[in-house]
């Protein structure tokens, strides 16, 4: 949530603007930060967020994955596991932290801000959607 990775700065965080306007359009929100989680509990409380400290549990049952900072520590998690704990494999990644192919590869359905959508045909060749 912060508006770098690898700090707890939230000063002027896009993601406390998009957290807010899900929650304000009915929708229940788990969000994860590896460092600033409660210190942005405490900055921006509301019905409808709930902040953990474990970026699979805020994965567990959600309806997709949305990626607004480009911390190591979502670069670097198990696509595997992602795509078993989304209740839709649907990941929409702000910052561009994902290879779409990797993605596709793993059945994750991948919105990159930027660029073409990325579907692997039957044969294993890559299918790029403009």
């Amino acid at each position: 949530m912060t508006f770098k990775p690898e700090t707890d700065d939230l000063r002027d965080a896009p993601a406390l603007d998009i957290l807010s306007m899900l929650v304000e359009r009915g929708f229940r929100v788990r969000a994860y930060d590896p460092v600033a989680a409660e210190l942005a509990a405490d900055v921006l409380s509301l019905d409808g967020a709930v902040y953990v400290s474990d970026p699979y549990e805020a994965l567990t049952g959600a309806d997709a994955m949305v990626v607004t900072t480009e911390w190591s520590a979502v670069r670097t998690l198990d696509l595997e596991e992602v795509k078993a704990r989304l209740a839709r494999p649907v990941v929409i990644d702000g910052r561009n932290c994902f290879d779409p192919v990797q993605m596709a590869k793993h059945g994750i359905r991948y919105i990159g801000v930027g660029r073409p959508e990325i579907v692997i045909q039957p044969d294993s060749t890559a299918l790029v959607r403009q």
